[in-house]
C-alpha cells in the first residue's frame, strides 16, 4: 500500500559536514538540498539524535580550526598582514597612537561691560 505524502527527503551528511565547516548558514544549507530548513533541522536531528545547533556548532567548528590553521600557515610563511592580524586577535595586541599636544595656559580677563544707553 502506497505511503501518503511525499517521499521522506534525504540528505547528503558528508555534504552537510561539510557545508557546515565552510560556515553556511541553516538556510542556505537548505537551499543547497533544495528543503525547507525545517526539514533540514529534522532530518539532521533524526540522524544525529542531537539538536541543530548543536550538530552545527560542532561542524562548524572543525571548520574554524581549519582557517585557524591556513592563517597560521600563512604568517608562518613569512605574511606580516596574518603576522599583525594573529598578534591583535591572539596576543592581544594593539597599534597605539601616541599623541603629544603642546598646552600654554590661556589667561582669559573678564571685562564688565559699560551700561547700555538706551
Amino acid at each position: 500500500m502506497r505511503q501518503p505524502g511525499r517521499p521522506k527527503e534525504e540528505i547528503d551528511l558528508e555534504q552537510l559536514e561539510k557545508l557546515c565547516e565552510l560556515q553556511c548558514t541553516q538556510k542556505e544549507i537548505a537551499q543547497f538540498f533544495r528543503i525547507h530548513p525545517e526539514t533540514l533541522k529534522k532530518r539532521v536531528e533524526e540522524h544525529y539524535d542531537r539538536k541543530w545547533a548543536e550538530v552545527a556548532e560542532d561542524f562548524r567548528g572543525a571548520g574554524k580550526c581549519s582557517l585557524r590553521r591556513m592563517q597560521w600557515k600563512s604568517a608562518s610563511n613569512g605574511n606580516v598582514s596574518m603576522q599583525i592580524f594573529l598578534g591583535k586577535n591572539i596576543l592581544g595586541q594593539t597599534d597605539k597612537m601616541e599623541k603629544k599636544v603642546n598646552t600654554a595656559p590661556i589667561n582669559i580677563q573678564f571685562v564688565k561691560a559699560a551700561p547700555s544707553e538706551d
